[in-house]
């Protein structure tokens, strides 16, 4: 059976001793009679019986033990030493992509450089060596060819 308000909160005062000596044998005598409330009385003080043993049964740090914790906190770092070091692994790994990232250009450069990438600028002209005197030649006897009219040009005077 389930308790009413009224009994549940009769119940709680009995139990807290918080009746007077008339109202608790009252309570008393209808406990003797009810046997739901007499059930509910019964769990209830289970209850509290078990917060009184769990309050017995408080255990202490042993002795030192708040002294050994504070000396451990006084060997650890200052907030500001602690923000001075991540601020500082900030501009490490920073520094770390910028080199990455310049190393990475660097490398680019150097393939580009070695012609590796096709890239149409600065195209070079492939051919024999002989090939390249015989053309050095013909060059020069066309330059030769060039340079006779303009001697011939010096050694004759200036007529008017």
């Amino acid at each position: 059976m389930k308790l009413t308000t009224a009994d549940s909160l009769s119940l709680q005062r009995y139990l807290d001793r918080e009746m007077s000596t008339e109202q608790a044998e009252a309570f008393r005598r209808r406990l003797a009679a009810e046997p739901a409330l007499r059930a509910a009385a019964a769990e209830r003080e289970a209850i509290a019986d078990g917060f009184a043993l769990a309050r017995q049964d408080v255990r202490r740090a042993p002795a030192g033990f708040a002294s050994a914790v504070l000396a451990e906190v006084r060997q650890l770092p200052a907030r500001v030493q602690l923000e001075a070091a991540a601020t500082a692994a900030v501009v490490l790994r920073v520094c770390r992509r910028v080199l990455i990232a310049a190393a990475v250009l660097a490398g680019v450069a150097l393939a580009v450089q070695a012609g590796l990438f096709e890239t149409g600028l600065g195209e070079q002209l492939q051919a024999a060596p002989d090939e390249v005197q015989a053309e050095m030649h013909r060059l020069d006897e066309l330059a030769k060819g060039l340079d006779a009219p303009l001697v011939e040009q010096r050694a004759e005077p200036r007529r008017r």
